[in-house]
Parts: structure tokens; C-alpha cells; sequence
């Protein structure tokens, strides 16, 4: 089961950007041990913090307008019932003229050998920084 966490670590006001942070872990709400897992993350490029190059980016060349993220279980490593992975980190912005049209949505896969064990999407828009919607003086 992903843990997602997503929240806005700052803002760049001269160039009208903020930065959020977004954490992916996984919990085992199973009854068995997983030994061999793989957690994907999909972000719409137009979102996607260019200069940060990430060890978990991997190439995507059927989903051009994404940028994609791979964490495998490390050999060896057992997630046992109840426990739960280090997090996942990866960054998102906004600009300001993007905070009241984004429709877009992060995808999270997360596969148990080849199987796909489940899926879920995360919408950027409903996690906005309310506060910061203020600001900028945006509706809902």
C-alpha cells in the first residue's frame, strides 16, 4: 500500500515558482513477506523539476510527457506484514500561473515481482497549499 505525503517546501517569488515535496513509501498490509517488489511513479514533465536528476529516474520513451521513477527492493530485503520502506523523495513545482488550471495527476504502480499489486493516482490540484491559494488570490 503507497504512503504518499506531498506538502510545499518553499516558495521562489522572483520567478513566481513553488517547490513541494513528494514522498512515496510502501506499507505491507499483507499477510505474507514481500520479497521482491517495485514501486513506479509517474510526474507530468511540465511539473517535474528539470535541473534535479534523480538516481531513481529511468527512461520512458512511450510517456513523453512524463518523467518516470523506479525503486526496486534491494536483493535480499524482506518487507514483512506491518513494515514499511524508506521513503521515496522526489520534488514537483508549480508556477503560479499553472496553481489554477492543474489537472494533471501523478500515477503510482506498485508491482510484486511482475504482478501489478496496485495502482493509484495522486492529484496535484487537491493538494495545493490552501494558504497559497490565497495569496495569489485563486479560487477553488
Amino acid at each position: 500500500m503507497p504512503i504518499i505525503n506531498s506538502r510545499m517546501t518553499h516558495a521562489d517569488n522572483g520567478v513566481r515558482i513553488d517547490y513541494y515535496d513528494f514522498r512515496v513509501r510502501l506499507r505491507n498490509e499483507g499477510d505474507t513477506t514481500a520479497n521482491e517488489f517495485r514501486l513506479e511513479v509517474d510526474v507530468p514533465r511540465k511539473y517535474a523539476s528539470s535541473p534535479t536528476i534523480s538516481a531513481a529516474e529511468v527512461p520512458c520513451p512511450h510517456k513523453p510527457d512524463m518523467k518516470c521513477y523506479r525503486r526496486t527492493s534491494n536483493p535480499g530485503l524482506q518487507l514483512y506484514p506491518g513494515g514499511e520502506t524508506d521513503d521515496l523523495s522526489l520534488d514537483y513545482l508549480l508556477s503560479h500561473d499553472q496553481y489554477q488550471d492543474v489537472h494533471e495527476e501523478i500515477a503510482i504502480r506498485v508491482y510484486v515481482g511482475d504482478e501489478l499489486l496496485q495502482q493509484q493516482t495522486f492529484s496535484i490540484r487537491d493538494h495545493r497549499h490552501k494558504d497559497r491559494m490565497d495569496q495569489l488570490g485563486l479560487k477553488d
